[in-house]
């Protein structure tokens, strides 16, 4: 999950110096199947749920040291 996060940030990086016609999209499970958010930034596709999980994992890590 790291290297997805680091290609992320670096796309941002990247479009910042130079800004381009992008198109991103998410796919997210619903009750009627699959919908596709779709947008111009990382920003308009909602919540990366491989991203969130990898986050709630490391917290549940770093719990285990308390």
């Amino acid at each position: 999950m790291l290297k997805q996060l680091n290609m992320l940030r670096e796309l941002e990086i990247l479009l910042a110096d130079k800004p381009l016609d992008t198109a991103f999209f998410g796919l997210h499970a619903s009750d009627n199947g699959i919908t596709v958010q779709q947008g111009a930034s990382l920003y308009d596709i909602g919540d990366i749920t491989a991203l969130e999980e990898s986050l709630q994992q490391s917290d549940r890590y770093l719990a285990l040291e308390d």
